[in-house]
């Protein structure tokens, strides 16, 4: 095989490794709570602006949420310096918000963290 083509194979080889994704750790809880879907979907947009997911932060319209079957709705955010995407999913209906993060996977990743975070923000928000 002459050098020119080794140096190819060689470059496509590592071109494709340095491209292939990285390993995604996603974490996620749940909570009961007793809000409407108004006042979940503002408590998540808060949250998620407290725990530094702001960027590209978003969320379904309440005309959205009304197709749903189940009244849905979600919030959602990213972080601008860390590779962190993180929602919280409220189904007034059911009283009960879903929390999901995604970020890389390794010891240093902070996936449940975040979601610790996330869900005990709405801790106060338990129904009796």
């Amino acid at each position: 095989m002459s050098l020119w083509k080794i140096t190819v194979l060689t470059t496509i080889f590592f071109g494709l490794v340095a491209t292939a994704p990285a390993e995604v750790s996603v974490a996620t809880a749940s909570k009961r709570v007793s809000l409407d879907y108004s006042q979940c979907i503002k408590k998540a947009k808060k949250v998620l602006r407290e725990e530094g997911f702001e960027s590209g932060l978003g969320n379904d319209s309440a005309a959205e949420a009304a197709q749903m079957k189940d009244g849905s709705g979600a919030a959602w955010g990213r972080q601008e310096a860390e590779p962190y995407t993180a929602s919280i999913r409220c189904v007034p209906k059911a009283r009960v918000v879903f929390f999901v993060v995604a970020g890389p996977t390794g010891p240093e990743s902070l996936t449940w963290t975040y979601i610790r975070g996330l869900s005990d923000s709405f801790a106060d928000l338990l129904p009796e």
